[in-house]
This record gives structure tokens, C-alpha cells and sequence, in this order.
């Protein structure tokens, strides 16, 4: 369900936004790096980051202050990779943060979230 939102939503993105359509043209080896990305990032984030703050504070602080976090690391590669950084793009990050916080803490895995962020990483490059 997560996966279908997400991407159904980076379609939505698309036909609002534009997209420049680099899905088609990566070879299979950075395919396989942005799964392995998502699923990195998840485990820092929401698997240390978000279960350790979630032990201090109510679960919604935690998801919250790990989104930011998450917004936070993103923000400095793509002023660096001089990539999108509008406000679009920013929103588009914390929320991701927040879907993914969420699909940790409600269902106790982090597969929902590495699907999430997974498809959202493909739906970026649609």
C-alpha cells in the first residue's frame, strides 16, 4: 500500500512539476544503489535515529525530529550536486521523512519504510 501512495504520488509530482525522465537511462548497477541507498538511509534513520528518540520522547516527537534530521543530511548533497533544492523538493524530503517515521512505528518493521523510500527514489527519476 505505501509503495502504490508513494509512487502515485511521484506521478502526481511529475505531472505538476515536470521531470527530466532519468529512470529509463540508468544502468541497472545505480538502480541497484538506490535501493541500497533507501535501505541504508532507513537504517540509520528510522531503524537508530527514530527507535532511540522514540524511547525518550512520544512516538509523533521522534517522527517528527527524525524527518527533520532526514531533511537536514538531504539538503546538504544537493546544494553540493547543485540539484533541485526549491521548495518543492525540500517538502517532498521532510514528507518522505514523515511517510516512512510513520510506517516504522506503525507497523514495527523497517521494510514499509525501505519500500517507501525505495519507490520514492524510483518516482523521483520518472
Amino acid at each position: 500500500m505505501a509503495l502504490v501512495i508513494v509512487v502515485g504520488c511521484n506521478l502526481l509530482r511529475v505531472q505538476v512539476v515536470g521531470s527530466i525522465g532519468q529512470l529509463a537511462s540508468l544502468p541497472p548497477v545505480e538502480l541497484g544503489w538506490i535501493i541500497v541507498a533507501a535501505a541504508v538511509e532507513e537504517l540509520v534513520f528510522r531503524g537508530a535515529i527514530q527507535t532511540r528518540l522514540a524511547q525518550i520522547w512520544r512516538p509523533a516527537i521522534a517522527i517528527g525530529v527524525t524527518a527533520i534530521a532526514f531533511l537536514a543530511i538531504h539538503f546538504p548533497g544537493r546544494v553540493l550536486l547543485a540539484a533541485m533544492s526549491d521548495a518543492t523538493t525540500m517538502v517532498s524530503v521532510f514528507l518522505t521523512g514523515l511517510v516512512c517515521g510513520l510506517l516504522r512505528h506503525r507497523t514495527g518493521s523497517l521494510w514499509p519504510a525501505i519500500a517507501a523510500h525505495t519507490a520514492n527514489n524510483f518516482g523521483v527519476l520518472f
